[in-house]
Formats: C-alpha cells, structure tokens, sequence
C-alpha cells in the first residue's frame, strides 16, 4: 500500500510531475499533443483531412481546428467543427512523460452551438505506433490499432457543459496513440438547408485512473502484507507453521483487494525459493479487479522435509510501484512421534485384556494343534513402521492392516513382539504371551498293578503328557500322595476301593486321559501265624 500524496502546488518540472502522480492513487489527466483530424468515410480507413469551409467535407474552419479539442478550454470560444455529422474524429498522443500511462476514462465538453451537431457515439482506438504524421489525405488503417471501447457520447443539451465521465476500465495498455471516432451526432432538430450536417466539441480530456493493490492476510480486514515483506507471520499467515510431514497440507487465505480507481491487472501467483515446492497454490487470481473488489488465493503447505521451509510469493499486476507483488513464506516441517497402535489381533486367540493402544502386555491361549499363528496390527499414524518377532527371533516388517508372516508356535509359553517405530524414530513394543497347550495324558501301564481293597499301595504311572497333572483318581476316588515325576511317570499312593478292575485316570489342564482297567483290586491278604 504506497503513501497518499497531494499534487505539489509549487512548479516543478515535468518528468517529477509525473512520476509524483505515478505513485499516487489518485486520478490524472493525461496532456495530449498533435491533434490530427479526419473522416473515416465510414470505412477502416481514417484519412487525415485539412482546414477549408465547404459544406459535408474533410475540413474545418481554421479557428476551430482539431487542436482546439485539447487546449484545455471549454469556453464558447473554443472547439472544434468538421463538416460532417458522423465518423470524423481526431488522433492524439500524450506530450512527453506521460507515455507510461494508460487511458481508461474520457470526459467531454459540449461546444456553443446547435445541439444537432454533438457526438452521440464513439469509439476509441489505441496505437502502439505513434500516429504523428499529419498531412492532408494520409491514411491510417484502423485495422492496425486496437479497439478499446465504444459507446454512447451523451453530452448534455446546455451549451459549453461537461458530460458524464466515460469509464473504460478494460484498457491496461499505454498506447503511443488515440485515435477518438464520433460515429454519429444527435438527430438534427435544426432545418437541415440552414443547418447542413456537421460535428463539433468543445474538449475531450483523458485521464489515467490508477489501481492500488492491498494484501492481506485472511480477510479483507485482516493485518496487511507489505510488498516485499520479508519476516514472515502467523498473524498474516505468511508463516503457515508447523505440520506433520505425514498429514498432508494446511492451508492459509490471502486476499488481493484494488482499493484505486482504476482496473487491477492480476498475473497467477509464482511461488519461488529453496523449498518452493513445499508450498502450491489453489484458487487462483482472476485476470483483474475492478476498483473497490477483492478476491483470494490459498497458500498450501505440505512438507516434504522436517525443519523450517521457506519460499517466495509473487504476481505481476499492473500497480504503478508494487508490481510485481512479492513476500516470503514459511512453514515448519516435523516429524510424528506417534508410534501407537489402534488395533492388534491374532489369526488364532483372543487377546486379554481387550486390546487397548496404551497397553502393552497381553496374553491368549491356543490349542496344542495350532503349531503357528499370524497377527495383524493397525498403526495410527500412516508414517509409523511396524515389525514382528517371535521367541527373541529377528525382526520381519508388516504392513499396517496386514496379517505378518507365520509365527511358529512352541508347546508352552511363546512371546509375539509387536515394534511400532515412529516417524521420528521412537518405538513402543506390544508383547503378546501366547500359550500353546500341550495333548491330553494318556496312561499306558500301573505298577504294581494291583493290591489290597483297603489301598495305601504306592504305585507307579507311565504313560505321556502327565506335566501340570492336577489329580489321580482310581475309578473316581483320589490317589494320595501324587507326584509328577516327569511327563511320562507319576507316583501315588491308591485308595480303598472295592474289588475288582480299576479305571486309573490322570487330570491335567487338557483333560483326562481314557478309562482302563489297568489297576485291579483284590482282598487285603492273611497274615499266617
């Protein structure tokens, strides 16, 4: 946003005039030079015409020459007349040092006679060549110039009065050259013997209506960025601060507004730097804003690194000393130290206590059929690496979601381990104790293999599976005195128990084995005396 600045009242010269008014946002009339006048014949040729009086002709009285349109005076005793009513106009050119600048308004001056012979309609064309060469009948082709606009003229009925103000916001180009076409005059409401057709005006002044670019931060209301602003903010949202690498982009607004008076050319916004490509940009800058509007782009940060980011913004624009439009951005890339788990779950088992990503020790119980299992996890954070382990074993990766690999599963205690590696190198391991039961116990042979009714006979069980034996019974009643030996023999001491055969069963936590009749009881012997 430049500083506003009132034309000086001293004199000063010409060159710092102009550039005084350049950098205002104020409007300014633009001095022109070398009025040439002529007849388009209603054609595309504009033909340079002379001083002279006959009626319906190529020429005007030699007090009211083409020149007269850019004198500056509007009195009664100032304009200009051609002896046509239509497609007669005038080719000017801005005096020196004020090329720079474009037109984009018009106003005009009705001149002191007959209302008949005002300008109803216009057209305006501009030149990049400079159109100076001003002899009687030369030609220059309208073809080779650039329309800028047309319209009504729609000067007033009082005499010698200004006309509304013709805006032509379109026109961003200063032209080496004008060329100003009166396609027409009002009706004639004079007899046309005493007042044969005709076109007059008594000033046509053009003016330079400058844009002035503001950017901010947010909304239109929010804290301004300064052209070439290189201290970047969150207040502005020139620094859009940290993000994880892995979350993607975050996004910030920042809105253009033209707070001049004339149209606000916009190119698409570039970003450079280091880390340009770090930053894009969505939303992007319409070719321009006409006075008093605003618009919006985004600026998107997605990290690719971790540590500070940074770039440039810039637009062109058509502002007379902010173009082009630049300031640095910033943001901080970090790295996720989120190494949990969401979820874990076996192909076989059921995890205790219910899984949840803050615990980290767990059981679960497989039969003894399932000689290997395969677990699944799920990360919550899509950076983070996962890798599993069984037994101390080494370490093979799992994608998130997946089931692992097999883990083969010895008789007993086995630990699954479960490492989360976070973005930024921290772990959590999850520890599963999965149990694999062994078979149920069969027994083979008791010895001796049979004895007195009354029991209290120590015996001796083989057979297999006996480790964790919880119990020996004897047709349903408990032996005494068990003892797990080993997992093929256990020695108890037998029950009372009637005569006869015996089913001998071992207890374990996978259950009994089958009934027999490997113990036999007989009656208690007689001692002889």
């Amino acid at each position: 946003m430049k500083t506003r600045r009132s034309l000086p009242c001293h004199a000063a010269s010409l060159l710092t005039l102009f550039f005084t008014l350049l950098t205002s946002a104020q409007a300014v009339q633009i001095p022109m030079k070398d009025a040439i006048g002529g007849w388009t014949n209603g054609g595309s040729n504009f033909v340079v015409g002379t001083t002279g009086t006959d009626f319906d002709t190529n020429a005007w009285p030699s007090g009211e020459s083409p020149s007269k349109v850019i004198d500056g005076d509007t009195s009664s005793s100032s304009k200009f007349l051609i002896f046509k009513d239509g497609n007669v106009g005038v080719i000017v050119s801005p005096q020196v040092g004020w090329t720079g600048l474009p037109v984009n308004r018009m106003v005009a001056w009705s001149a002191n006679d007959a209302e008949g012979r005002d300008p109803a309609n216009f057209i305006l064309y501009g030149s990049t060549t400079a159109l100076t060469n001003s002899n009687v009948g030369q030609i220059y082709a309208t073809s080779s110039m650039t329309p800028i606009t047309n319209g009504g003229f729609s000067l007033p009925s009082a005499r010698n009065s200004a006309g509304p103000s013709i805006t032509f916001l379109s026109n961003t180009t200063a032209y080496a050259s004008y060329l100003l076409i009166f396609t027409s005059t009002k009706p004639d409401i004079y007899d046309v013997v005493q007042d044969p057709g005709r076109t007059q005006v008594a000033e046509v002044q053009f003016f330079h209506e400058p844009p002035e670019i503001r950017v901010t931060g947010g909304l239109v209301t929010g804290p301004e960025i300064v052209d070439g602003d290189t201290t970047p903010s969150t207040g502005d949202n020139t620094d859009l601060g940290s993000r994880l690498i892995s979350a993607g982009a975050v996004t910030r607004e920042i809105t253009v507004q033209n707070t001049g008076t004339g149209r606000l050319t916009l190119q698409s916004v570039q970003i450079s730097g280091s880390h340009a490509a770090d930053f894009y940009i969505t939303n992007p800058l319409p070719l321009f804003l006409d006075p008093g509007t605003s618009t919006f782009f985004y600026i998107n940060f997605d990290p690719s690194a971790a540590g500070l980011r940074t770039a440039t913004i810039s637009f062109g624009n058509n502002d007379s000393d902010e173009n082009p439009y630049n300031f640095n951005i910033q943001g901080t890339g970090i790295l996720s130290n989120d190494n949990n788990l969401t979820d874990l779950t076996l192909s076989t088992g059921i995890l205790s206590p219910t899984f949840n990503s803050s615990t980290t020790s767990y059981t679960a119980t497989v039969p003894n059929a399932t000689s290997s299992i395969t677990v699944t996890p799920t990360r919550s954070n899509a950076s983070a690496s996962i890798h599993v382990r069984v037994n101390g074993g080494g370490y093979t990766s799992v994608n998130s979601g997946s089931a692992s690999g097999s883990l083969a599963l010895n008789i007993g205690s086995n630990t699954v381990d479960v490492r989360v590696t976070a973005e930024d190198a921290s772990t959590k391991t999850y520890t599963v104790t999965v149990t694999r039961t062994s078979l149920a116990p069969t027994v083979t042979s008791v010895s001796p293999s049979s004895g007195p009714i009354a029991g209290g006979t120590t015996v001796t069980l083989t057979g297999a599976n006996f480790t964790g034996a919880t119990g020996v019974t004897f047709t349903g009643v408990p032996a005494t005195s068990v003892s797990v030996v080993s997992a093929t023999s256990i020695t108890c001491v037998t029950p009372a128990r009637p005569l006869g055969a015996a089913s001998v069963v071992v207890t374990t936590s996978q259950g009994n084995n089958s009934a027999n009749s490997l113990f036999t009881y007989v009656n208690n012997p007689i001692n002889a005396t």
